[in-house]
């Protein structure tokens, strides 16, 4: 069992930076905000996935206190071993792992975050335009079809 996570790309990486800074306020300390994990070494759990897949993320929450800032994600039919889908922001004195207790204890919740774009790998990818929009129009349509049931 290796590592293996949603890369978001460049332009959502910008993206949750500007979102966090207004939503949750400055980054505490070491600024990371550049995947959600699906596996890691030393996991109990093991998670299906298809290296290369596309897939769009929405930011539905986030936690924070003085050590750690954290963003809730959505991320529909991707497994995590994590038991909240997580990006974590910025960490200052603690692992960005601690992001995980810190989500356990408050999830503060929003409403139409920001949507990511990312690619499951054990390595940072590159997405086009195009499939950031296909991604994008598909999530859409998907929430519409949710809200009409």
């Amino acid at each position: 069992m290796g590592f293996s996570a949603v890369f978001l790309d460049d332009e959502s990486k910008e993206k949750l930076k500007g979102w966090a800074k207004e939503e949750i306020g400055r980054p505490v300390g070491r600024i990371f905000g550049e995947h959600m994990t699906i596996e890691h070494k030393g996991s109990d759990a093991s998670v299906e996935t298809v290296d290369g897949e596309n897939v769009v993320l929405e930011v539905i929450g986030y936690g924070f206190d003085k050590r750690c800032q954290a963003a809730v994600v959505s991320c529909p039919g991707q497994g995590s071993v994590n038991k909240v889908k997580h990006i974590t922001l910025s960490c200052n004195g603690v692992a960005p792992s601690y992001s995980n207790s810190l989500l356990d204890r408050h999830i503060t919740p929003v409403v139409n975050g920001p949507l990511l774009f990312g690619t499951v790998n054990r390595t940072s990818p590159k997405i086009s335009q195009a499939e950031r929009d296909s991604l994008a129009a598909a999530h859409a349509a998907e929430k519409l079809e949710n809200l009409a049931l």
